[in-house]
């Protein structure tokens, strides 16, 4: 038997650092794991074996999906030159793999520091490099996807277009599932760039030649499509008017996708709580006021303890628009049913820090406030708005100083109405003092006190 050689040494030695720092990965200790990456570059960089090389471009790619991951996308850029520079002429498969892998994901950086006019280049650059090789038919289709999302982010939609019909021609029918799931979203997206450019019927033919494709696909990838695909549908038709082919496109997301409940699938479980509230929305506007009820209430039993802060978003919504239907539909009981509605949402997202949550418990407060004000009790209704104002009274968001103003104005006129005009003398004061400079504001309150 032969000893193992020095280069078959240093390859397993590099491979066992690479492979211990993937395990401290997973355990988000990144930057121990980025060391070790950096220990294998410094310890092998100038070994010019083939087995040693493949691992190093490894540890390098991987070391920008781990800065990636912590959204350092300046640093991605760099580390993904260096693999360019150290491997772009490399002739071996798997280190072109990496190098096709590596102008991907600078391409994606680009595209999160708004840099789209580099992420083409990156795009680009792959192609010229590899748009011959069968064996990176995957890079070459996710090249051609983001040269479409970076020309329709610059507003190029006919380029966009041009790249995503790219795909659909070369890989339309690639069994692969890599290749199914980036046909699913490039057509998707063209779908989508129709519907903005406001050719609802070409759009709509779109959405329905993915539900059509991929209606019997598994991949979560691609269900997240068709799912998309039928929510963009019924959003639409909603607006048209066409209720009732509005709720069958929810009706489908939620009939062949509310079983992606698992932790692994939040942005399926955005789409099936917002597809039940939408459809709630939507028997609102029918004035088919229990079946409206009955769909928020779904979306309350469903998503309930869900941890996922864009699932929590549309539990809080789907109570908001409860409290508000429940007042519609039974203008006396409703007033008691809504008002509780309005304490779940404060009692169960007040300390949620999400923008969208807590924007949920800011209006149910402020709906708390007014409604118990027409009922004429006005301490009640004083203890909403100064909640409110607790809350979220140091919030700039110009929607929130918006109803942060009308809840201050509301206030005084409870303490007038209470008999206590310094108190409510001292809140037209306390406009003045945090709104006074704001035209919009003022406008807004037209103090009267």
């Amino acid at each position: 038997m032969n000893p193992p050689s020095p280069a078959s040494d240093a390859a397993q030695l590099a491979q066992a650092r690479i492979d211990e720092a993937l395990r401290l990965g997973k355990e988000e200790k990144f930057a121990e794991e980025i060391a070790l990456y950096d220990e294998v570059v410094r310890r092998f960089g100038d070994d010019p074996t083939p087995v040693v090389r493949e691992q190093m471009a490894r540890a390098l790619v991987n070391k920008s999906y781990t800065l990636r991951q912590q959204g350092n996308f300046e640093a991605v850029s760099a580390v993904c030159d260096e693999v360019l520079r150290r491997f772009g002429e490399n002739p071996t498969s798997d280190v072109r793999e990496r190098v096709a892998e590596a102008l991907l994901i600078k391409c994606s950086a680009s595209t999160e520091l708004g840099d789209f006019e580099a992420a083409l280049a990156a795009c680009d650059e792959v192609l010229r490099r590899f748009d011959n090789d069968p064996a990176l038919h995957e890079q070459i289709a996710g090249a051609f996807f983001n040269r479409g999302y970076a020309w329709e982010a610059l507003e190029n939609f006919e380029a966009a277009l041009v790249a995503y019909d790219e795909i659909l021609r070369r890989f339309g029918d690639d069994p692969a599932p890599e290749a199914r799931e980036w046909v699913a979203e490039a057509l998707f997206n063209k779908g989508y760039i129709l519907e903005r450019l406001e050719h609802a019927d070409a759009a709509f033919a779109v959405y329905d030649e993915v539900i059509a494709r991929f209606r019997e696909d598994s991949s979560p990838a691609v269900c997240e499509q068709v799912a998309e695909a039928l929510y963009n549908k019924g959003y639409t038709l909603g607006k048209q008017g066409k209720s009732t082919d509005a709720l069958a496109a929810y009706d489908e997301i939620i009939h062949r996708f509310g079983h992606f409940l698992d932790e692994e699938n939040p942005d399926m479980r955005r789409r099936v709580a917002e597809a039940l509230f939408n459809k709630g929305c939507v028997l609102g506007k029918q004035e088919n006021f229990a079946a409206s009820i009955a769909s928020y209430d779904e979306v309350f039993s469903r998503f309930k303890e869900d941890s996922a802060p864009a699932v929590r978003e549309w539990v809080a919504k789907a109570l908001f628009n409860k409290g508000g239907t429940l007042r519609q539909w039974e203008e006396a009981a409703g007033i008691e049913a809504m008002l509780s509605a309005y304490d779940e949402i404060i009692h169960r997202f007040g300390e949620d820090s999400t923008p969208a949550v807590h924007e949920q418990v800011a209006r149910a407060l402020y709906n708390k406030g007014s409604a118990l004000g027409e009922r004429g009790n006005f301490a009640a209704s004083i203890a909403a708005y100064d909640e409110l104002i607790l809350r979220f009274g140091d919030d700039p968001a110009p929607e929130m100083r918006r109803q942060l103003a009308t809840a201050f104005y509301n206030k005084g006129f409870a303490l007038r109405e209470q008999g206590k005009l310094e108190a409510a003398l001292s809140i037209h004061d306390e406009i003045i003092r945090r709104f006074g400079d704001d035209p919009a504001m003022r406008k807004q309150v037209r103090i009267r006190l």
